[in-house]
């Protein structure tokens, strides 16, 4: 059970619902459908971005050894996605919408990059 519980899928799935609701709670001052493209948006982004920072993360590590680097790498793949995602769907409540998404995948890939270390 807990093997399930730690695959990159089901952090991707979580991320999205839970991110998601975010991205519509933060534009909802807006009319629609400028909410429910938020967070669709963001859903999907945070899908997309749990499952590749996850592969990023791991790859980075293997290669270097470097649980900091690989860290990096991760929350700058988060940044890159989130900023061009939001871009593109002429989110308006843009940095509001990001903050809590790119908090969370920032101490996300510190988390998983510092546990790489240990294993």
């Amino acid at each position: 059970m807990r093997a399930g519980l730690q695959h990159p899928l089901v952090h991707s799935l979580a991320g999205m619902c839970l991110m998601g609701g975010w991205a519509a709670w933060s534009n909802n001052d807006f009319p629609m459908p400028a909410p429910l493209i938020a967070g669709l948006a963001q859903g999907a982004l945070t899908g997309v971005i749990t499952f590749l920072m996850h592969r990023v993360i791991s790859r980075v590590f293997a290669a270097s050894t470097c649980w900091l680097c690989a860290a990096v790498a991760g929350i700058a793949t988060s940044a890159s996605f989130l900023i061009c995602g939001h871009l593109i769907a002429a989110t308006p409540a843009f940095w509001q919408t990001i903050a809590l998404p790119f908090s969370v995948a920032s101490a996300y890939a510190l988390s998983f990059a510092y546990s790489l270390r240990k294993s």
